[in-house]
């Protein structure tokens, strides 16, 4: 799994977990987040991680802060991929 794809997914379901745990639909976070369901779908499947911009509206969207939304992610799996990153760019003479 890439460093892109740990991240995407991971936020992916933080924002889905939170969502689900403020029994919001997807169609109601994306009104209050100012974008749009597929957004938020695409966000949940982690096929698309969102900017700083979008996460902050998706924080504020929640009644929460950033900090409440990026404490919950899963930063074993993040850190192993930028582990596996690193690795490959020290296999390539990289540093």
């Amino acid at each position: 799994m890439t460093l892109s794809s740990s991240i995407a997914k991971s936020v992916g379901q933080r924002i889905r977990e939170l969502r689900l745990d403020a029994e919001m639909s997807k169609r109601e976070l994306a009104r209050r987040a100012r974008t749009h369901p597929p957004i938020i779908s695409r966000i949940e499947h982690g096929v698309h991680v969102p900017d700083l911009w979008t996460l902050a509206e998706l924080a504020r969207a929640l009644e929460l802060d950033v900090e409440t939304v990026l404490m919950g992610l899963d930063w074993r799996e993040i850190d192993a991929a930028a582990c596996a990153v690193r690795v490959r760019l020290e296999d390539d003479g990289v540093s």
